[in-house]
Parts: C-alpha cells; structure tokens; sequence
C-alpha cells in the first residue's frame, strides 16, 4: 500500500474546494459563517474567498433586510462563473446538456443515433457540443468540462461488459476519455450512468439535502450510485454500486453476469420492454410503455408487480448494508411507471438500519429520462466544486485548478 504526505498547495486546493462545497450546499453564506462551518481560520476564509471572487466562481452581495449598521457580505455561488456539458449515450439516444455551476440548464439536444458505431457517435458529440457552445456564446476559459455517462461504463472510461442489452459491444477497448479529450479540447470525465446520475442528484436534485445516500437506477439494467460523506463512493475498481446484480430470487432467471436472480432480470427497463413484447432498442419504446401502462397491460402490470417486490427486498438490503439517510429511485423509467413501482413498495418492511418514516427511506429522483446527461455533466462540475478530502493524500498530485485565477 502506497503513503503519501501532503503539501500546502494541496491543503490549499482542498480548501478552496471545502469552501466552494459549503457554499454551494448552504449558500449564500457570509464569511462568519464560513468560518462556522468549516473551523478554518477567518483569515484564511478571506483570502480563499477572494481568491474566489476575482476568478469569477463566488458573487459577493450585501445581505438584504439588515436594519442596523454595515450589512454582511453574502458570498454565493456565480452561475456564470463555470459551465460543463452532459453527455449520455443510451441504445440509439444521443443527450447533450449544457449547464452552469448551479445546475441551471441552458440548452440541450436529444438525437436518434441510427449507426450505433464509436466513429458516428463521436462525430455527432463533437458536432452538437460545438453548436451548444456557439449558441450559448460562453468563454472557453469557463468551461470546466464534459462527462459522458453510458451503461456499463465504469470509471476511465473501461466497460465491464454487462450491459444487458449488448449496446456497448462495439466500444469496448476504445479509450473514450482520449478520444473526447481530442474530439472535445476540454477535461473529459467518465463514468456509468447510474453512478452519474447519483453525483447529479448530490450536486443539484433531492440528494443535496443528504451526506449519505443510495441511489437505485433504472436504464436498460438496473444500477446504482453510491454517497457516502457527500462524496461518490466508487470501490477498488470502480465498480461500486452495481445493484442490478444483486441476488433477489436464489435459483431464478439467467442474467448476463452469469448468475440466476439479480434484480436486473425483475426491475430493469428491458424487462418492462419484454414484458410487453418490444425490445430495448426501439425508438419509440418508452412511449409505447406509457400507452400500454394507460391502457391497463396485464403484463406490464404483473411487471410492475414484480418490480416492486423484488426492489423492496433490494431496499432493505441496502439500508442494512450501508446506513443511508435514504435510498432514492429514479433513472430513465417513464414518470408514470416510477409513481406505479413507488406507490407499490410502500409501506416498507422493518429494517435494522432503517428508520420508521417511510416518506424519508425512500425518496424518488427529482429528475426524469435527462438524468444521464445530467449527472454526467455533474461529473465536471463535482470535480471543480466539490472538497475531496483524497486531494489532500495523493502522491505527486496537482491541484485542481481554480477557473480563472491562478493558484493561491
């Protein structure tokens, strides 16, 4: 096992990053508060706060409603201050998202891949992000970045090969962090969808209002996402949070990972499109899932049935498991059949780790299909924002850069 010291341009980078993080989670804040909330010294709050505020990421505003004396000075996050594009790549689906580093969506494009190759998807990222970011007339120096979310994907960009539906067999070996980086000339990150749909949810969704949480993803397969402390929580090889694989039903149905009843097999949207007799990769599968919801399908209502069953089992299981102060369900299921799963796995069993408000154990995702897209660009925001406290241990590691302003 490698050790490693740290340095004062890493107690530095970290933070900048620690205060960047209260801010966006409790702010606006004033520097009183600042110093409140992270025990550091009220010096050092004022000079990394202006450090802040001269590169552009923090606005600094006289509180309103002060009726006596000199009114404090609240510091908040500057939606202008940095930008990131979201990319996710679900069977034939393109989604791009540009959002500032509140979280605010600014544009945003959907677009039907017909050819499913590496080559004619990276064509097509590298043509929409380019339109995105001519339309939105942004600075290239505020632009921290672009994640990609796919199924299967882990972080680095390597697949585990997975993926239920066999979409990503044509990219596996292909280094997707080099390639976007060339394609893009930005900061490239990657990670499983599910996984970045967790980070979006800590950074801008229901999540923020929790330091530890597990997320249940439905896409094609089912996921999940990990928070531990307010950070992502990954495993030795990335691949935490792999849910979908989880025994449910001993001795049940073959799933691709070679075992027989994950919940992969009961919950997953492509179990939902078979149970209606279509297939994952269909351009108009959702909304054929919703009508055949509407009209009352006894398949896709034994289906839900099921879903509900066995996801209730995988909801104890991970509250035992982990602690969380709740377990959010969301992904790229239609609203109407989350609401119908939802609604079904209530009330929930006891659980040892559980508390006993069921509104609270489990709490459905604030965002609906875009999530992907959305948690993969806050994949480059969490990175510029968020205070990792691996920064202050890494051997030979360089800060991360501050938008804007040079190292302080």
């Amino acid at each position: 096992m490698d050790f490693g010291g740290t340095n004062l341009d890493q107690a530095h980078a970290y933070n900048r990053h620690l205060i960047l993080e209260a801010i966006r989670v409790h702010g606006p804040l004033s520097r009183a508060d600042l110093t409140r909330l992270t025990g550091l010294a009220p010096q050092t709050i004022s000079n990394i706060c202006a450090t802040l505020t001269k590169a552009g990421l923090v606005l600094a505003r006289k509180r309103a409603g002060t009726l006596r004396g000199q009114p404090p000075i609240d510091l908040e996050l500057n939606p202008g201050g940095g930008y990131a594009f979201g990319i996710s790549i679900a069977n034939d689906r393109l989604f791009v998202v540009l959002v500032d580093i509140v979280g605010n969506r600014l544009a945003e494009r959907a677009i039907r891949l017909p050819d499913r190759s590496p080559s004619a998807a990276l064509s097509e990222i590298r043509r929409t992000v380019g339109t995105l970011k001519a339309h939105a007339a942004i600075a290239e120096d505020r632009i921290l970045g672009a994640g990609l979310a796919m199924t299967g994907l882990t972080t680095h960009g390597g697949f585990i090969g997975l993926a239920p539906d066999e979409s990503t067999r044509h990219w596996r070996g292909l280094s997707l962090e080099r390639e976007l980086t060339a394609a893009l000339s930005m900061p490239i990150f990657t990670d499983n969808d599910a996984r970045a749909a967790a980070i979006g949810e800590a950074l801008y969704g229901r999540g923020r209002k929790y330091r530890n949480f597990v997320y249940i993803y439905f896409g094609v397969g089912v996921g999940g996402g990990i928070v531990h402390t307010g950070q992502p929580f990954r495993g030795s090889q990335g691949r935490a949070g792999e849910f979908g694989h989880m025994i449910v039903a001993p001795g049940g149905r073959l799933c691709s990972c070679g075992n027989r009843g994950c919940l992969e097999q009961y919950a997953s949207m492509a179990s939902a499109f078979s149970a209606v007799g279509l297939s994952p990769g269909e351009s108009d599968g959702e909304a054929r899932l919703v009508e055949a919801f509407a009209a009352g399908h006894p398949g896709l209502t034994a289906w839900i049935d099921s879903a509900a069953v066995h996801l209730r089992t995988a909801v104890i299981n991970l509250e035992n498991v982990f602690d969380p102060e709740t377990v959010l369900l969301g992904g790229i299921i239609p609203e109407p059949l989350l609401d119908a799963i939802y609604d079904r796995i209530l009330p929930l069993p006891r659980s040892v780790a559980g508390s006993h408000d069921d509104v609270n154990r489990l709490v459905k995702s604030s965002f609906g299909p875009a999530i992907p897209a959305m948690g993969a660009a806050a994949l480059a925001l969490f990175d510029a924002t968020s205070a990792d406290l691996s920064l202050l241990f890494k051997k030979n590691a360089m800060p991360r850069p501050i938008v804007g302003a040079s190292a302080s």
